[in-house]
């Protein structure tokens, strides 16, 4: 272990932010020049949303911001007037954007991954650490009259979704029908998982067994290109690779 490796990474997340509830309209120059007004910002990851094409197979000539962004300032002072910014402050296009601390994915949780065009190294959001929850973001959003989940178009809610574990996305399910739509979309958006972290209320007295790793790879083997089994308490058997072979062909670790 290097204390200094580990002292750099965590001055890295310091200096990064997490901005959520942005206009479509937003690219990311505009944002990156937004938030300049707080310090320097070395980066800015807005990404695209993921438009299916068109039955000509085309896509839409205007592809909109997936409306959630990562960005890095040079000092970590920076970052942190933008997370102490008042609402006023964080307005653009009539729009109140959200600014919220970066977390790493080696903090736990879920790998929701933020990927654009830029050779910059992927910027990670995490999937649902002890400390992000639908419930933290639904009061999140009661701070702003008007705002609920209800209100959220169903790509934001996809991308709520996203950061729950994987036992209340699979709860979400039965919400709504809105709610399910979301959830299994959701997993779209999750090309890793680690079990022992990710799932919770597994043990001695309740060991992980084939039947839930079948009900998870229903929903998200077809994206997965990571999944990690290992300090989980199970019962998995042969039948559990085969599982893990037939629906998860994008796998690479």
């Amino acid at each position: 272990f290097d204390a200094s490796l580990a002292y750099h990474a965590k001055s890295k997340e310091e200096r990064k932010i997490i901005v959520t509830n942005i206009s479509p309209r937003i690219t990311p120059s505009q944002l990156q020049s937004f938030f300049s007004q707080f310090g320097k910002v070395s980066h800015c990851s807005l990404p695209r949303e993921d438009r299916r094409q068109t039955m000509f197979g085309t896509m839409p000539k205007h592809q909109k911001n997936c409306g959630t962004a990562v960005i890095a300032f040079k000092k970590a002072e920076d970052a942190e007037k933008a997370k102490n910014a008042t609402p006023e402050q964080l307005k653009f296009y009539e729009q109140i954007m959200v600014v919220s601390p970066y977390v790493s994915r080696r903090k736990g949780g879920k790998g929701l991954i933020l990927a654009d065009d830029s050779k910059e190294d992927m910027f990670g959001l995490s999937r649902a650490s002890s400390d992000l929850s639908l419930a933290s973001t639904t009061m999140s959003l009661s701070g702003y009259e008007g705002c609920s989940l209800d209100d959220l178009p169903p790509n934001g809610l996809e991308r709520i979704a996203a950061y729950l574990p994987v036992n209340d996305a699979i709860r979400m399910e039965r919400v709504s029908k809105r709610c399910m739509e979301a959830s299994m979309k959701s997993w779209a958006l999750i090309p890793r998982l680690v079990l022992s972290r990710d799932c919770e209320g597994f043990g001695k007295s309740n060991p992980f067994r084939n039947h839930h790793l079948k009900a998870i790879l229903r929903r998200c083997g077809a994206h997965l290109k990571s999944l990690d089994v290992s300090g989980l308490v199970h019962l998995l058997d042969e039948k559990a690779l085969e599982m893990i072979a037939s629906n998860c062909p994008s796998l690479e670790e």
